[in-house]
């Protein structure tokens, strides 16, 4: 027989592991310094090829010294940086690159970040299927603040779900828990906060997934200022910068959309760069959660 019950944290974590960017790289995951590259070096045919690679690989080298033939590329930080400036300065670079463009290439920049970062993560990790294991092993009351985009220690967790196991809190609120009607093919994804239907056997332990620098599953709408968590749906159309998601079972190709405004859904992930704004709602809640661990 099944019941509900609430799944509680205890007081103190006996572990809180803090991932880096180099978690990740062991699985082919680029490093921050070989993202740049991959963009601007011609070997990715679908961003060369891309309106949206066009256009940013064009402001890079207009505006940037570099040298292809030696791979000697700018850091990405200073190309952020010096996109911020002229964005939170609301400032033009000149008649070509005014703000409003500027505005429209740091988010077609974001957009190639995503897209470079995709192309490994569709896979499984052998790394962090030994991290859930040691974790399950030795320790369950553990939280994991990561700051990395993929989503690749996510999908080694379904052995602990499928089990019931274990849940994953990702500590913000998501579309995918509310009871809209136009929400209905989203409520699939479980809030540990709320009660869980379980069997009298089941014990499982939510684990707190701080994903600081946002994650290539989250979709944004600025419009209702919500988050639709997408866990298979992470691929852009970088011609149109649209994301795109798959119809099941018949494969159909659509743009995501917000369901519940319709407006055209943004990316959530915190570029590098060296003036950083927190003013995000949903990057500023997941940074005050992780002080709080």
């Amino acid at each position: 027989m099944n019941t509900e019950k609430f799944l509680r944290y205890l007081p103190e974590r006996d572990a809180i592991f803090v991932l880096g960017a180099g978690a990740s790289n062991p699985d082919g995951v680029p490093l921050q310094k070989e993202m740049l590259p991959m963009i601007m070096s011609g070997e990715v045919d679908e961003i060369t090829n891309s309106e949206i690679g066009k256009i940013v690989i064009e402001f890079i080298r207009e505006n940037f010294d570099l040298d292809e033939k030696n791979n000697l590329y700018p850091q990405l930080e200073a190309v952020f940086g010096f996109i911020d400036y002229f964005i939170q300065q609301d400032e033009s670079l000149n008649a070509k690159y005014t703000n409003e463009k500027i505005r429209d290439i740091k988010e077609y920049l974001i957009k190639l970040l995503h897209f470079v970062v995709n192309i490994k993560t569709d896979q499984r990790s052998p790394y962090y299927h030994k991290f859930w294991e040691a974790i399950t092993k030795h320790s369950i009351n553990t939280s994991i603040i990561t700051l990395n985009y993929d989503t690749l220690l996510e999908q080694a967790f379904d052995f602990i779900f499928q089990k019931k196991a274990g849940f994953i809190d990702y500590c913000i609120p998501l579309m995918n828990y509310e009871k809209h009607p136009q929400l209905t093919g989203y409520n699939f994804w479980v809030n540990p906060r709320e009660p869980v239907t379980l069997s009298k056997q089941e014990n499982p332990f939510t684990y707190k997934l701080i994903k600081t620098h946002g994650s290539l599953t989250w979709k944004y709408c600025n419009c209702c200022n919500q988050t639709l968590l997408t866990p298979w749906d992470r691929k852009i159309d970088l011609n149109r910068g649209k994301f795109l998601g798959y119809s099941y079972p018949g494969n159909e190709e659509y743009e995501y959309r917000c369901p519940i405004d319709g407006t055209e859904f943004q990316t959530l992930i915190m570029p590098p760069s060296y003036l950083k704004t927190l003013h995000h709602p949903i990057i500023s809640q997941l940074l005050s959660e992780a002080a709080r661990e």
